[in-house]
């Protein structure tokens, strides 16, 4: 983990936009994802805090990417997800 404190709700619309994009489709409805999550005082989070994050090389830009984005590959990656870093079209 980051030594920096990271706002959890961005953190986990990130990872939920690295999920629902695939090799043809941009991530659709995060809305209706959301539903599955909510704050700690039992609202509905957010997701739209994270937003789009365009990467054409993420490895030599990552340093420069929100640090949220950063983070919500490499816990993807670390669990075996690939090309999780691509939330737009990836072709």
């Amino acid at each position: 983990m980051p030594s920096f404190p990271l706002p959890r709700q961005a953190l986990q619309g990130h990872i939920i936009r690295c999920l629902l994009s695939d090799n043809k489709y941009a991530p659709e409805d995060m809305g209706a994802a959301s539903e599955f999550f909510e704050s700690k005082s039992g609202k509905p989070i957010n997701l739209a805090t994270a937003k789009q994050v365009p990467v054409n090389d993420y490895e030599k830009e990552r340093n420069n990417l929100d640090p949220n984005f950063v983070e919500a590959v490499k816990l993807l990656r670390r669990c075996g997800f690939i090309n999780v870093e691509y939330t737009t079209k990836r072709r």
